[in-house]
């Protein structure tokens, strides 16, 4: 016996197989910030109803498709449905998106066509549905994969699956047994009646009812076994052991950073997402104590501020802020109690409306420049800020000698303080480097480039922890030469404060990945706990707080610029001064020259702009054609570069054996593989992007080149049998490109 379309049985295992599908739906409210999940289940009914119907297969592609039009433009495109914008924009999502992901540009992919996919997967698992439940009458591992599904989601993220599961085993064990029960009648070829089957349900949803219910009420008994879920999540969240037994920390913002070193995981989990007009660093706190394994705070001054007040945060003077005021916006992905904000900050905002609960005021840590929330922590917030920007004449206008009485005393020891431990060899380090600059500034950037010198390799992994009688610095500077910003940025302030400049410790998270153009000139940036980082502030009187960056592979958090027209002035005084001891004589002479050569030259292009008249006329057809022929070539060349260019970097450097040849093959390698679609992103290091290049082609050719690249750029170690062994894997990888 089959069972028929429109009968009881399919209505209600129609019914039990939409709110399984619904028990799917019910944590992305939690756990997303989509708002309208009342269309995808509308789209549930409207899909189960046309197959309980028997509606004809092409009615139900166009009303489907109609109905999945409306819902992006009503949700996303915010324009009429009856507008040929509207059908314009979502034609360009589709091939826009199918661009990104030809190309494999995940992240890229926009939320209208993340709609669509959501929508089309919800359709194909209604069309799997329908097969398991009207032909092969078995629907166990989709029950399996609902349950599963719901105990990771009430483990690991902030979704309460307790009611979830209960409803789940009720509706799936009764579409279980109704199954099961046609199942048998088909195997044993019965005939049976319609109230045998009536019969039968309600015979059915009463056992598994009553079991229910004693299930729940009925004491339970003490586990046999401890509870494995909190280990579970200790080892996910805290807890790598990689080699040699170190324990490797998942990397994001921590507030503890009193052991510092020690390796860590990658995490990609959104933070939070911004929304700016430019790319910038995002502070959260400063500290100003270190220990010789890490820093502490040397005491918190806590006080509260109105949203309403101005936020006094004097951290540079304003005339090196920008006169122009501009916008910033924070929305939390993950529950952070901090606020974050970028440099020059004034102001801050919330959108939340509920006078009740709204606490009207935030707190701050004025000494080490921390934001906190009071009370309620808004999903998201607003900030009013003017950049920094530096002239770098400024900066080194003071010399040594100037800075005597500029700070009190009391500033002055807390921001040179270091432990008494600390290893002469750093300060006379610190003293070399800087030992021919008279001004801070200039001191600070030595110390800058030379962390950032081929000496020093970025890593993550093989990061060294400090044994209880090393220095976390002197460990680095001296014996591993190998970390992470924490040891770029931590080796600098101290070697600062050794020399007597100044300087804090700053943490807060890099620019994030740019994922959308704002129409409001505010782009979106997603930023992760992969974007957690720390840099170096200096002190410079008279001008405050100075941002440097220290660590490999990373770019200024603010904006240094050359004032041009000190340039230009001091220049023409100087051509000034020259020109003025040129004899009264030599500029006569010039004078006579200059009309000769103009005299000259009037004739010359007289004579050849008759030639070259009559030579158009002649030969104009022929040039017409040469010119479109080449610009035709030309455009097929562009569009074709990816094919051909393999072929001629192989071709250019088939004969040089040298490693300044090789070097320029690796680089033309990197510039094939960004038109290829694997673009090396904003702060990741050579070795990681290697490492993604090699996880794409399924091999180790990057890495090889990559580590021969670096041995040649950073510590100048001649291949002595040049790039004759690496030149296979280079070949190979660009081929790979076309």
């Amino acid at each position: 016996m089959v069972m028929k379309k429109k009968s009881l049985e399919i209505f209600i295992l129609y019914t039990i197989a939409f709110l399984l599908t619904w028990e799917w739906l019910r944590p992305l409210n939690t756990i997303t910030h989509f708002l309208s999940m009342n269309i995808f289940l509308f789209f549930l009914i409207l899909t189960f109803s046309y197959y309980f119907l028997n509606v004809p297969i092409y009615i139900r592609l166009i009303a489907n498709s109609i109905y999945i039009f409306v819902a992006i433009t009503i949700v996303h495109f915010q324009v009429s449905i009856f507008s040929g914008e509207a059908l314009f924009l979502f034609i360009q999502s589709i091939i826009n998106n199918g661009i990104h992901i030809f190309r494999a540009e995940w992240v890229e992919i926009t939320d209208p066509f993340r709609t669509l996919l959501f929508f089309i997967l919800l359709w194909l698992l209604v069309y799997l549905l329908n097969y398991w439940i009207t032909v092969k009458m078995r629907l166990f591992y989709f029950l399996l994969f609902t349950v599963l599904f719901l105990i990771i989601m009430d483990t690991f993220f902030p979704y309460n699956a307790k009611f979830a599961i209960i409803r789940t085993f009720i509706l799936g064990f009764f579409a279980l047994g109704l199954l099961n029960f046609y199942r048998m009648i088909n195997k044993n070829q019965v005939s049976i009646t319609k109230r045998l089957k009536k019969k039968w349900i309600f015979l059915l949803g009463s056992v598994i009812l009553l079991s229910t219910t004693v299930g729940i009420v009925v004491p339970k008994a003490d586990p046999i076994w401890p509870d494995p879920i909190p280990f579970i999540k200790s080892y996910a969240e805290h807890h790598f052991i990689g080699s040699g037994g170190k324990k490797i920390q998942k990397v994001g913002y921590d507030e503890d950073d009193s052991r510092l070193g020690g390796p860590f995981i990658q995490d990609n989990s959104p933070v939070f997402i911004a929304r700016s007009s430019d790319p910038q660093y995002w502070r959260v706190e400063t500290k100003d104590v270190y220990t010789g394994k890490g820093w502490e705070k040397s005491e918190e001054r806590k006080a509260i501020t109105s949203f309403n007040d101005s936020i006094q945060m004097n951290s540079v003077r304003n005339e090196f802020l920008s006169e122009e005021a501009q916008l910033a916006n924070v929305e939390y992905v993950d529950e952070v109690n901090h606020i974050i904000y970028p440099y020059g900050i004034y102001k801050l905002y919330t959108n939340v409306t509920d006078s009740e609960n709204l606490d009207k005021s935030f707190g701050i840590d004025k000494l080490n420049e921390k934001f906190y929330w009071t009370e309620i922590m808004p999903s998201n917030y607003y900030t009013s800020y003017n950049p920094p920007s530096f002239e770098i004449y400024r900066l080194r206008e003071l010399s040594e000698s100037n800075y005597d009485g500029a700070v009190s005393e009391s500033f002055y020891e807390q921001y040179t303080q270091l432990p008494e431990t600390l290893p002469e060899r750093v300060t006379d380090l610190a003293i070399q480097l800087t030992e021919e600059e008279s001004n801070w500034y200039d001191k600070a950037k030595a110390i800058e480039q030379y962390l950032q010198s081929y000496e020093f390799t970025y890593d993550t992994v093989n990061v060294a922890i400090p044994d209880e009688d090393e220095d976390y610095v002197d460990q680095f500077l001296f014996e591993t030469k190998t970390g992470y910003c924490d040891n770029f940025s931590t080796s600098m302030v101290v070697m600062l404060r050794s020399i007597g400049v100044p300087a804090r410790w700053v943490k807060g998270y890099t620019p994030g990945l740019k994922v959308e153009e704002g129409n409001d000139k505010l782009d979106r940036y997603v930023i992760t706990n992969n974007n957690a980082h720390s840099w170096v502030e200096a002190y410079l009187p008279n001008i405050g707080w100075v941002p440097f960056e220290p660590t490999k592979g990373f770019e200024s958090p603010v904006d240094f610029y050359y004032d041009l027209s000190r340039v230009e002035t001091e220049s023409s005084e100087g051509e000034t001064a020259e020109n003025s001891q040129t004899p009264e004589l030599d500029n006569q002479q010039s004078e006579n020259d200059s009309e000769m050569d103009e005299e000259t030259s009037d004739s010359e292009q007289t004579e050849e702009h008759i030639t070259f008249s009559q030579m158009l006329l002649q030969y104009k057809n022929q040039l017409i054609g040469t010119l479109i022929t080449v610009a035709l070539v030309a455009v097929l060349m562009y569009l074709f570069r990816r094919k051909w260019i393999p072929y001629w970097l192989i071709f250019k450097h088939r004969k040089n054996q040298d490693d300044a040849s090789f070097a320029q093959a690796y680089i033309g390698l990197l510039k094939q593989l960004k038109r290829f679609g694997l673009e090396k992103e904003e702060g990741e290091t050579l070795r990681n992007f290697a490492k993604r290049v090699d996880k794409f082609f399924t091999g180790d050719d990057m890495i090889q080149l990559t580590f021969a690249y670096e041995r040649f750029i950073y510590r100048q170690e001649d291949n002595p049998s040049g790039w004759n062994d690496l030149r296979k894997k280079w070949i190979r990888l660009l081929k790979r490109t076309k």
